[in-house]
């Protein structure tokens, strides 16, 4: 699931923007704040993958530098040094400094066009994140935490607030836990809902037989049930793949 950052103040501005994302992504997550300290928290909680930020923010003089101070710094992550960064600014003075300093990936003047933002955002929609194959997610049962790396787990169960973890090598069962509790867990990674309490790593999926319902998994993992509402949302999760 793609994560965008929108840091707007505007609510017609915010809300339109809202809408041309989903117009070309629907597989999105999509974090919205009118507050520096919001998105400071955001991207460091999350993987974000495009961040939309509006310098004018409030009324405050110079309020701008904040604002653009704020992108010098994620760039100081190395997860965040090259992601695309669409700053909106009533300052002609700020696009130089975007480009050359900030190496962002568009501009958008006040007042601006919405095809002109559709245009920008449609591309930069394009870029992907590289996976970090490292990762690993922790679940406790009692006092204990398991980590378990993100790219063994091929598909998680719940049933009856038990969870049933299908690594490539073994099922590892960990006793009250809820299918939410583990979709938060899970936020940043390629996961998707395919069937009640039951969830599946995206990088599985080999093929999906929409009119059977079912889910074939790659490298002999065999094959998953789909629900009849899931499909849809499987099929918009793959597109965007």
């Amino acid at each position: 699931m793609k994560k965008i950052l929108l840091i707007e103040s505007d609510y017609a501005v915010l809300d339109r923007l809202y809408h041309i994302i989903l117009k070309y992504k629907k597989n999105v997550s999509i974090f919205q704040t009118g507050d520096l300290s919001d998105a400071y928290q955001t991207v460091i909680s999350h993987d974000i993958e495009l961040i939309i930020v509006d310098t004018s923010l409030n009324k405050e003089p110079f309020s701008e530098i904040s604002c653009l101070k704020f992108v010098e710094d994620i760039r100081q992550f190395d997860k965040y040094a090259f992601i695309p960064v669409i700053v909106i600014s009533a300052l002609a003075d700020d696009c130089l400094h975007v480009f050359s300093e900030l190496h962002c990936y568009g501009y958008l003047e006040k007042p601006f066009s919405y095809e002109a933002a559709e245009t920008l955002i449609k591309d930069a929609l394009r870029f992907k994140m590289q996976k970090r194959e490292k990762r690993f997610v922790y679940f406790k049962s009692g006092c204990v935490f398991h980590p378990i790396r993100v790219s063994e787990i091929v598909y998680i169960e719940h049933r009856r607030r038990q969870m049933f973890i299908h690594t490539r090598e073994e099922i590892i069962d960990i006793p009250y836990h809820t299918c939410s509790s583990t979709m938060q867990q899970l936020i940043d990674e390629d996961f998707v809902p395919c069937a009640r309490g039951t969830i599946v790593n995206m990088d599985f999926i080999q093929s999906l037989d929409s009119l059977n319902r079912y889910l074939v998994l790659r490298e002999g993992m065999g094959q998953l049930e789909v629900g009849r509402s899931y499909v849809k949302r499987i099929k918009d999760a793959l597109q965007d793949l």
